[in-house]
Order: structure tokens, then sequence, then C-alpha cells
């Protein structure tokens, strides 16, 4: 850590080999670099009376859930949405490296969405860790789109206490355009 930044350590793709019983490895020629980060603040105020607090027994707890919810709310905006000048960090829209894929119409078909983890696969990704981001529109139309003509399965299910698409956890946040 130096100053208020963090450096977090990236590795790129280690080599492996067979080798011979007995034998001994070649050294590794793994790069190893970093990748700065810098902490970014959230923080909601309201004011309100010392009376009221005594008049309305549950007005602090009322006054910190709406503080805890601004600050979530912020907090997403600013993860998805987030363009990383005037303190605000840089949000998963506006990455310069990011992998894309175009639809052929306003809903995404299952075939586009399973496109979408095939990108990911090829980029050698884990797909185990990857989920769905939708805005609550797009989730209700694929809550409608059946998989294929006269399935019976919807595109977007909810199974495991969550919702899925391809068996990935999908999350819906109105933050997604």
């Amino acid at each position: 850590m130096s100053g208020d930044n963090l450096s977090l350590p990236r590795f790129v793709e280690a080599a492996a080999a067979f080798i011979a019983e007995g034998a001994s490895y070649p050294p590794l020629a793994t790069t190893t670099t970093s990748i700065d980060a810098t902490p970014r603040l959230a923080s909601a105020r309201i004011a309100f009376s010392r009376r009221l607090k005594v008049l309305v027994p549950d007005a602090e707890a009322a006054v910190l859930a709406e503080v805890a919810r601004a600050v979530s709310a912020l907090i997403e905006q600013g993860c998805i949405t987030g363009t990383g000048t005037a303190a605000e960090p840089l949000g998963l829209l506006n990455l310069p490296a990011r992998l894309t894929q175009s639809f052929a119409a306003a809903t995404p078909t299952s075939a586009e969405l399973a496109q979408m983890l095939e990108k990911l696969g090829d980029a050698k990704v884990d797909l185990s860790k990857v989920c769905y981001l939708l805005h609550p529109s797009t989730a209700a139309d694929l809550m409608q789109t059946e998989v294929s003509a006269s399935s019976g399965e919807l595109v977007l299910t909810y199974r495991e206490g969550a919702y899925r698409i391809h068996g990935r956890p999908v999350y819906i946040s109105t933050n997604v355009t």
C-alpha cells in the first residue's frame, strides 16, 4: 500500500508442463504485475432533531435504515455505472477492456445469452464465478421468454433461492442501462 492507494497483485497465466520422473522443472517465467486501486468513500446524511428522537422511539432506527439504503444504492450505482472521476469509482459498464455482445432485438435470446458465456470461457474466465446483471425490464421480458419455441422452459427462472439463466445467478438493478 502506497499513500492512499492499494496495490493488488496480478499474475499472468502460469506456465505448466509435464516432466520426466526425476527431471528438474525449468524455471518459471511467470510475470507478476500490480493493479493500483484508490479507495472511495460513500456516505449519506440525514439531520433530525433530538426532540423527534425522544417523541418517536423508532425514529433513530428508521433514520439509520434510510442512510444504509441510500449508501447501498450509491455503492451499487458507482460499481455499475461509475465514471471513475470526481471520487467516483469506475463502474463495470465503463471499463475500457470489457467484452461485448450484440443482440438482434431489445430482449436477448437464450442463444445470445449462452454466447456471452462462450466469450467469457474463451477469455479463460472461470464460468463458475460468472453472473448476469439485468435491468428490471429485461428481467421481466426474460421471465416471459421461452428458451425455444413451445419448449415451456423460460430463459429467466427462479431456482435454488435465486434468479438464474443457464444455471448462473442473475442480479437485477435499475442501474443497468
